[in-house]
């Protein structure tokens, strides 16, 4: 029989053992966004911003839970508007014509005009290879068209990866602007007053009180 000195020596020494198995564990890795070098910057024009999302669990998804914890572009109330499965095709406004690796780009117009911020995300036919540097990559523009190239590369460099898909996220609206109807109304434009307006007025105002004298008199 064991005794109760033995058992709770053998019992701590579990606890023990199970707290450094515990605290040796790797932690998940945390969804963060990184900033583009000049040569992924422009794969892809006309942008004004260029970042990638890292810590992703294969497949490596460009959905709205993974690019608003990566908070792209310092953003983290991104809203899904369309998502382009096998280039060339359309989806919400955005137009891809071309292919998997190069082409154009176009957005509606009116979705520019309504939302503060457009972003477009790139995401890697085959994210299970590593690519560089990464599998989802966003661009933040403010144009409605452009050229794209896979920004994508393999790890061994010697191409890029093809484009699964491409998504299309918006974030806040403009003052005046519907984001249903995707309407906004036109700004009211103030006309201003010709300088010598007050002094025609003044001169008409003092011809009719003189009139008025002379018809009383």
């Amino acid at each position: 029989m064991i005794s109760l000195n033995i058992r709770t020596k053998i019992l701590a020494g579990a606890a023990a053992f199970a707290t450094a198995a515990f605290l040796a564990a790797p932690a998940s890795a945390a969804v963060m966004s990184a900033t583009c070098d000049a040569g992924t910057t422009g794969r892809v024009t006309v942008n004004i911003g260029c970042e990638y999302l890292t810590g992703l669990t294969p497949p490596a998804q460009d959905s709205e839970a993974n690019v608003n914890a990566g908070t792209l572009f310092g953003i983290s109330d991104w809203g899904l508007l369309g998502k382009v499965d096998g280039l060339p095709g359309s989806a919400g406004g955005l137009t891809f014509v071309g292919d998997d690796q190069t082409g154009t780009w176009s957005i509606t117009q009116a979705i520019l005009d309504v939302y503060t911020n457009v972003m477009i995300t790139f995401k890697s036919a085959n994210a299970n290879a590593n690519p560089t540097p990464a599998s989802v990559i966003a661009y933040l523009v403010n144009t409605a068209a452009g050229t794209y190239n896979a920004p994508s590369q393999k790890s061994d460099l010697s191409g890029f990866h093809g484009i699964s898909h491409a998504s299309l996220f918006v974030s806040g609206v403009n003052p005046g602007c519907d984001p249903f109807t995707q309407i906004c109304d036109p700004p009211v434009t103030v006309v201003p007053l010709p300088a010598g307006l007050p002094l025609l007025l003044a001169a008409l105002g003092s011809i009719g009180i003189l009139a008025r004298r002379k018809k009383a008199a």
